[in-house]
């Protein structure tokens, strides 16, 4: 997966987040990823580990108009949007766990 960086005026570090192409094409191999995110809780930067399951985004989206789904290796559903910089949690309800700085890949051994 070839990610891109763009840097915000807002941002601390540049947000790395893979071309639409790119991120249909993850989720029909279904690709481990991992997603980067500053937690709104604590501040900190946190990350999430999964398999890219899905990428929904209309046909005349941008390239960075889209929504990644990711399965957790803890089994929860997390879901990644470029274009609003966020990152949510599915469980019985949704919740923002903070604004999105990287989609990366994840290679064998990691």
């Amino acid at each position: 997966m070839t990610t891109k960086t763009t840097t915000t005026q807002d941002s601390i570090a540049p947000l790395r987040i893979p071309s639409r192409p790119v991120a249909v094409e993850a989720a029909a191999q279904e690709v481990r990823a991992r997603v980067t995110y500053r937690s709104r809780r604590t501040g900190t930067d946190q990350t999430v580990t999964g398999t890219v399951v899905d990428c929904v985004h209309s046909d005349t989206a941008d390239d960075d108009q889209y929504t990644l789904h990711l399965e957790t290796d803890e089994g929860h559903t997390v879901f990644a949007c470029p274009t609003l910089r966020n990152v949510v949690s599915k469980t019985s309800r949704t919740t923002r766990l903070g604004r999105l700085l990287a989609i990366d890949p994840v290679g064998d051994g990691e």
